[in-house]
């Protein structure tokens, strides 16, 4: 979820965590803050959320998936074509 500088600006920022406004959370991100980029990072995650950046967590949108998934099944039905 993202959080706003209601609560100053080392809470402003993108948080992992099972619910909103939780006090439990596992990864923070301070990308992605400006009102005219709302988007969800996909890197930079620092786990845990006050450790160092964890390069090895990417999120993804279901947009993403649904892109990729797209393309992996195109390149199967091309291969498969050249074989007939």
């Amino acid at each position: 979820y993202f959080w706003d500088e209601r609560d100053g600006p080392t809470s402003h920022g993108w948080w992992f965590g099972p619910k909103e406004g939780s006090q439990l959370v596992w990864a923070y991100n301070s990308s992605n803050c400006s009102q005219e980029d709302l988007t969800v990072p996909t890197s930079g995650w620092k786990v845990p959320w006050d450790g160092e950046v964890d390069p090895t967590l990417e999120i993804t949108t279901h947009d993403d998936t649904d892109a990729k998934t797209k393309r992996r099944r195109d390149r199967m039905l091309d291969r498969m074509r050249s074989k007939l």
